[in-house]
């Protein structure tokens, strides 16, 4: 349960980024993905990646541990922002987004500047995001799954 917890957060949490950063780059409002309802899976599954390599300890200092694994995440989102691409693409026939335009792309589904975007969303997460989940899970899981299984 906890791990559908944090996927559908997470989900969340990506879609709203988003939709407001999409809307704000294009000066209209543009909804984010091809779903129904307010997710992106591929955050969800970013989420659930952060959450199983949070607890790994490589160093015993707490922020270069954090730095290490960022860094680690980081590489383990892009290869999830290729694979949900190249999915997305041969299943449904669709590019939900392009970085054929950024420098150092691969096939436009990937590219450098993304990968240090997740670099730096992975230690926000790991430092400060996973541990407000985990007791959001413990305190309010009955009530947030109600509302996400529509129950």
């Amino acid at each position: 349960m906890k791990y559908l917890f944090i996927f559908m957060i997470m989900s969340l949490i990506g879609f709203i980024l988003e939709l407001i950063y999409r809307s704000f780059v294009s000066k209209k409002f543009i909804k984010p993905g091809f779903m129904q309802g307010p997710s992106l899976p591929v955050y969800g599954f970013g989420g659930l990646i952060l959450s199983l390599i949070s607890n790994i300890k490589i160093l015993p200092n707490y922020y270069l541990n954090i730095l290490i694994l960022s860094f680690i995440a980081g590489i383990l989102l892009t290869g999830i922002e290729y694979l949900g691409g190249i999915i997305m693409l041969k299943l449904f026939k669709i590019k939900l987004w392009d970085y054929s335009q950024t420098k150092l792309n691969i096939n436009g589904l990937i590219c450098l500047k993304m990968f240090f975007i997740w670099i730096i969303s992975s230690f926000v997460y790991l430092a400060l995001i996973n541990n407000l989940l985990y007791d959001l899970y413990i305190e309010k899981r009955k009530l947030v799954l109600c509302i996400f299984m529509g129950n």
